[in-house]
């Protein structure tokens, strides 16, 4: 059950308020309308060997004390 399912069981209910079956309702039609992500296969997968990583870059600006 996703999220949007959830909404509409709690617009459904007897015991939800009008003004709030309104909002939820206006907030679907909303997300119906928005375009679909497919998900993508060539989804890049993490390298902790790398990440894991610590880089020190140090540069020296000319005229500029200390060096950073």
């Amino acid at each position: 059950m996703d999220n949007s399912d959830k909404f509409r069981k709690i617009a459904q209910a007897k015991e939800t308020p009008p003004e709030v079956v309104k909002i939820i309702t206006d907030m679907l039609d909303l997300v119906d309308m928005m375009p679909k992500r497919s998900k993508s296969k060539n989804v890049p997968t993490e390298n902790k060997e790398r990440n894991s990583a610590t880089y020190e870059i140090r540069t020296k600006l000319k005229d500029f004390r200390p060096s950073i």
